[in-house]
């Protein structure tokens, strides 16, 4: 099992979609609505099959952005890229879920990693090449409604990433 799989279980699995509610700007927003369960599932079913997606998600995201690649070159074990992703998946379970810390921390990370050189949409893209990468691994198992609930909160996730302040 692997290390991602371990760590689902425990989550709060509510079949009903998940409504995101919050304003990232003073003023009124409809909540957007998307399903956590699927957005969990998805995880899950890529950890049991791929174990280990941190090598496939980094893969793809320096195919897709080479000039990425050199700020990585002293992480020649890969446990670097391992830990950052894990913090990923580990803030979009909160975000989906209670929401403790997540949204700032989307927000604080934005710009930590302008500092390292990293533009606010490429940080935004990571998100959706950690999704890319689960409907590669998923294969078949990736729904219609697996893509919905994703593409809803890469949208949400989008919008915390490039606000400031």
């Amino acid at each position: 099992m692997s290390v991602l799989a371990s760590s689902l279980p425990q989550l709060d699995r509510q079949s009903s979609p998940h409504q995101v509610s919050g304003s990232l700007r003073f003023g009124s927003r409809k909540p957007v609505e998307f399903d956590k369960a699927l957005i969990i599932q998805s995880l899950e079913i890529a950890g049991e099959r791929a174990g280990d997606i941190a090598p496939l998600v980094y893969g793809r995201l320096f195919s897709q952005h080479p000039e990425m690649l050199p700020l990585f070159v002293r992480d020649k074990t890969g446990a670097v890229r391992g830990e950052m992703l894990f913090k990923v998946i580990e803030a979009i379970l909160d975000f989906i879920g209670p929401r403790t810390y997540a949204n700032m921390m989307i927000r604080n990370e934005a710009v930590t990693h302008e500092g390292y050189g990293v533009p606010r949409e490429v940080f935004s893209v990571f998100f959706g090449t950690l999704r890319d990468t689960l409907c590669e691994i998923l294969g078949r198992d990736w729904t219609p409604q697996t893509e919905t609930s994703w593409r809803t909160l890469l949208s949400e996730l989008d919008e915390y990433a490039k606000a400031t302040g």
